[in-house]
């Protein structure tokens, strides 16, 4: 079995965890940093993280400037965070993959168009 990519966020190592849709705190793999806290921006993804937290800042606002605390990290794209589960989702058509795209794009959407904030309709 393949090992699982690490990448590193402000000196801390992630697992890069595309199958889970999480990024996982190597050293703390209780810390999870899941896709839906990630923004993107076409060429790569963004997250605000909180240094002390070693996550994603769960404070107000979400268009913040980098302070002591919080950094603005720009990671790589999906498809270049782990190319082989990637492309192994791709090729099965799993849902995951799906998944995955619509977590990074949730904060670029607004309410209506998130099927979480959707009111239903009989």
């Amino acid at each position: 079995m393949k090992s699982l990519p690490t990448i590193d966020i402000a000196s801390t190592d992630f697992l890069v965890d595309l199958r889970r849709m999480e990024l996982r705190e190597v050293a703390n793999p209780a810390n999870k940093i899941t896709f839906y806290d990630l923004r993107d921006n076409g060429d790569h993804l963004v997250l605000l993280y909180d240094t002390e937290t070693r996550n994603a800042y769960r404070g107000p606002g979400r268009d913040l400037t980098e302070t002591g605390k919080i950094k603005i990290i720009r990671l790589p794209p999906l498809d270049q965070l782990d190319s082989f589960t990637y492309t192994l989702l791709q090729s099965r058509q799993d849902s995951r993959l799906n998944q995955l795209q619509r977590a990074a794009r949730l904060f670029e959407s607004s309410p209506e168009s998130c099927p979480a904030q959707r009111k239903k309709t009989k």
